[in-house]
C-alpha cells in the first residue's frame, strides 16, 4: 500500500508547505541525494549528520524533478512548484515510516535499478 504526501504529513504531525502534490501517492522515499534514481512519486527527506545536511541538496534534487520533501522547521528556501512537510526533525519520522520503496536504503529487501530499494 502507498501513501500520499498528505497521509505521511499527518502520521508525522507535520506542516505541509505548498499544496500542490499533496495528494500525490508516495512510491519512494529518498534520503540520499546520490543515489537518486527517479523522480516520480520520490519523498526526499532531508536528513541531518554529523558531516552533512540533506537540506543542501533540496535544489538539486528539484532540478531532478523531485517535488516532494520532508525538512525540518529551521529550513526557509521553499519552492513554489514542490510540496514540503515541515518537522521538528525528519529522522525520526522517517525511521517510523512502514517499509518502503527506499532508495539508498542499507537494509534492501531488493535492488532496483542500480539503487536499493526497500518495497512499500
Amino acid at each position: 500500500m502507498n501513501y500520499t504526501l498528505k497521509e505521511i504529513a499527518s502520521v508525522a504531525d507535520g506542516v505541509v508547505v505548498g499544496d500542490q502534490y499533496i495528494e500525490s501517492e508516495v512510491r519512494n522515499i529518498l534520503f540520499d541525494s546520490r543515489l537518486f534514481v527517479e523522480a516520480d512519486n520520490t519523498l526526499f527527506f532531508a536528513l541531518k549528520g554529523a558531516h552533512n545536511d540533506g537540506h543542501k541538496y533540496v535544489d538539486e534534487l528539484y532540478d531532478k524533478g523531485v517535488r516532494m520533501f520532508v525538512v525540518d522547521r529551521s529550513f526557509s528556501n521553499f519552492i513554489a512548484d514542490a510540496s514540503f512537510v515541515v518537522v521538528s526533525t525528519p529522522l525520526p519520522h522517517y525511521s517510523a515510516l512502514p517499509p518502503s520503496t527506499v532508495q539508498g536504503s542499507r537494509y534492501p529487501s531488493s535492488v532496483s535499478r542500480g539503487a536499493m530499494v526497500r518495497p512499500w
